[in-house]
């Protein structure tokens, strides 16, 4: 069943910039409703709620930048200040960087498909506050990303991948995530001086991730989480307005139609919701 749901999901989408409402791992910063040749600064304020079982609440101010290389070539970075809060304590800091190279190669007038390469850098701590994972700005891994997007006129399909094999430092998990696959399609529309968008992203979980025996003495022995590889699925609604030529005012809010029950890496969200400003030039 996983595999069936895995080769439907190819069949979706994906886009070109910075999206942190997705609950996920980093797979997410491929996706936008944005052109590729688009160039912008920005700062964003992410709220999010992890549920009632941990009871984990995210607070995050994010700098992103959508800037020319060479060419067609654009780099997307994000670099985020988290503080994660709950019952346990909170910790704050730097979080994990993301950066993503997206490049059109091949469109007319109807349809525009383009490629992306990157990954999200290990920058954040993972001992913050000595808590477990779930609480770390940071993930503690060095992951590569890399997708594709083609669009045609107000709907965007795409497909991205993170492939993620390392373990975490962190001193209580030690945790090790299994690779995420990405399949998203949205439609997107203009109202006057607004754009709105409505998308679904499912999140593929490849394989479970593994964490430390606690009770192990003398040694490290690591066992699998079961059902740690879940599907979930995310309905992101935006909006944003138009303040001046240059100036964008945006809104996000998401939630989960499907979501995961094992909650060790803190990615999960029952609720999350983002307002930012972005200047294009």
């Amino acid at each position: 069943m996983k595999t069936i749901a895995i080769l439907l999901f190819i069949s979706l989408s994906l886009f070109d910039t910075l999206h942190s409402q997705c609950s996920d791992a980093g797979v997410c910063s491929i996706g936008s409703p944005h052109s590729v040749r688009e160039h912008s600064v920005g700062i964003r304020y992410i709220y999010g709620f992890g549920g009632a079982e941990n009871g984990l609440t995210f607070n995050t101010v994010q700098v992103e930048a959508s800037l020319p290389i060479w060419g067609d070539i654009r780099a997307l970075i994000a670099a985020p200040w988290t503080n994660v809060a709950g019952p346990l304590g909170s910790a704050n800091g730097l979080g994990d960087i993301t950066l993503i190279l997206s490049s059109p190669v091949w469109s007319n007038d109807a349809i525009e498909l383009s490629f992306h390469l990157g990954g999200k850098l290990a920058t954040g701590a993972v001992n913050e506050g000595n808590l477990a994972q779930a609480y770390q700005p940071g993930l503690g891994t060095n992951d590569l990303l890399f997708g594709a997007a083609v669009k045609h006129g107000t709907m965007r399909h795409g497909v991205g991948y993170q492939f993620s094999r390392q373990r975490s430092a962190n001193n209580f998990t030690r945790l090790e995530r299994g690779d995420d696959l990405l399949l998203r399609v949205g439609y997107f529309t203009h109202i006057e001086m607004a754009a709105v968008s409505l998308e679904l992203l499912g999140i593929q979980r490849i394989h479970e991730s593994t964490i430390l025996r606690q009770s192990i003495v003398g040694g490290e022995e690591f066992v699998r989480l079961a059902d740690s590889d879940q599907l979930q699925i995310n309905l992101l609604g935006s909006a944003t307005y138009l303040l001046t030529e240059d100036l964008r005012l945006a809104a996000e809010a998401a939630l989960p139609f499907l979501q995961r029950d094992i909650n060790v890496d803190g990615l999960k969200r029952v609720f999350s919701a983002a307002i930012g400003l972005t200047v294009q030039f």
